[in-house]
């Protein structure tokens, strides 16, 4: 990751999943560790191997092909032979015939209409594509991965949250229950300071366990066992983007799905190319030599014995195969059409993401202001409430209240903030630029 970024730091307690690990993953490592391990990532990188294996003038077929073959044979029969001309007739039992022979052949295709050119275009074409894709399949895990490792630092503050919660309800059970054991409270409000305590007990078990669920999920994102310890790093890096009308001409120019359609709308017309070379005559060459020599047990010829070279040309030119050639030539005309369509939808698609993209964050980055402002209110209330409640004029319940508010506005602006990261990602992977 090279672009500009901010740092996001999140104060979070330590939540129940406990990490061994030295190494803390930073945002980067995590990135970094998925594009090396992740699965997904090790199929398409093979898949490109095997693609690049096939881009070769010989796969094309600009090579001629070379065999070698061998042939005997046997039998014993019992023969009766008739020649005209007034030779006299021959008969043999158990007349036994040989034939044994060897030979080394070669065939080339000198033209056929640059079926081969289209071919090995075709090749290129194919690897070119195999490589956008994998590229598609990386980003794909990265922002999966860069997700996980931010839905566990929410779920780590989620977690500080519950325990501040919790904290309060228990604060609040005991101050109940001194009241009421004063004759102050009456046994309504107890039970119901009780309940709030096992229900906030409960949403804190339930935080911790979210936590350590995410820490799996980024596990395996990362290419590791579910239950490796895991300790990340609590600096969340936030990218810098540049005006509107860049980030759209990025999208145009590098978004990772209008280059595979492009390279897709390439293919068709190279198919189409190389249907209409099928149109022209084809001319191949062959050449052998070789040795034959067989023995003849019954007949004018007894035994024979060949060394030689043999050549020929073939040339064939199609006229008809019911309309085969011509509907294929039409199918891989209308196929450029489809695919023109198609990379004008993956345009405009990605456009369309980018825009929704950059309305969420406008709307986020307001929100974040007034939710910084909110929790500023809040903060200055409880603070108050404090001063009150020590002098007597505030009853504890709202104290309580004053509390909760102030937790409740941390919650929406963290929710707010992980929010906006996640945008700012989904961001650089619609310009091409997450990994």
């Amino acid at each position: 990751m090279t672009w500009k970024i901010k740092i996001f730091t999140i104060v979070m307690a330590s939540a129940t999943w406990v990490s061994n690990a030295q190494d803390t993953l930073t945002l980067e490592k995590v990135v970094e560790k998925t594009l090396s391990a992740n699965l997904d990532v090790q199929i398409a990188q093979v898949q490109i191997q095997q693609s690049s294996n096939l881009v070769s003038l010989g796969q094309a077929g600009f090579f001629p092909s070379v065999s070698i073959g061998g042939n005997a044979a046997y039998s014993n029969n019992n023969t009766n032979l008739e020649f005209a001309g007034g030779l006299p007739p021959v008969e043999r039992n158990g007349a036994v015939n040989t034939a044994l022979g060897g030979n080394i052949g070669i065939n080339y295709t000198l033209f056929n209409g640059l079926g081969r050119v289209y071919s090995y275009r075709r090749l290129q074409t194919q690897q070119s594509l195999s490589v956008v894709q994998a590229k598609l399949v990386s980003e794909n895990a990265a922002l999966e991965a860069i997700n996980r490792f931010i839905n566990a630092q929410q779920a780590k503050a989620n977690v500080k949250l519950a325990k501040a919660n919790h904290k309060i309800s228990r604060e609040r059970l005991n101050y109940s229950r001194k009241a009421f054991a004063n004759g102050a409270n009456s046994k309504l409000d107890l039970l119901t300071a009780e309940i709030d305590a096992i229900n906030d007990s409960l949403l804190m078990i339930q935080a911790e366990s979210a936590y350590n669920k995410e820490i799996f999920a980024l596990n395996v994102s990362l290419g590791n066992q579910p239950e490796s310890a895991c300790l990340i790093s609590a600096n969340v890096p936030v990218p810098v983007l540049e005006t509107s009308d860049d980030l759209l001409k990025k999208v145009t120019d590098n978004n990772t799905a209008i280059i595979i359609a492009g390279l897709s709308k390439k293919l068709t017309e190279n198919q189409l190319k190389l249907s209409k070379s099928q149109q022209l005559p084809s001319l191949s060459m062959n050449a052998g030599y070789g040795y034959q020599s067989s023995q003849n047990g019954a007949g004018i010829i007894l035994s024979q014995n060949t060394l030689g070279v043999n050549t020929g040309l073939n040339l064939s030119m199609p006229i008809f195969n019911g309309k085969q050639l011509s509907n294929a030539i039409k199918n891989a005309t209308l196929d450029v059409q489809k695919s023109s369509f198609e990379k004008e939808k993956a345009s405009l698609l990605a456009k369309q993401l980018m825009l929704e993209a950059l309305q969420d964050q406008t709307i986020l980055e307001v929100q974040i202001i007034n939710l910084n402002k909110s929790l500023q209110l809040a903060e200055q209330a409880l603070s108050r409430a404090k001063v009150a409640y020590q002098s007597g004029q505030l009853r504890f319940v709202e104290l309580r209240s004053a509390q909760t508010n102030k937790l409740q506005a941390e919650t929406g602006l963290l929710n707010a903030q992980m929010n906006l990261i996640r945008i700012r990602y989904s961001i650089k992977r619609l310009m091409g630029e997450l990994i």
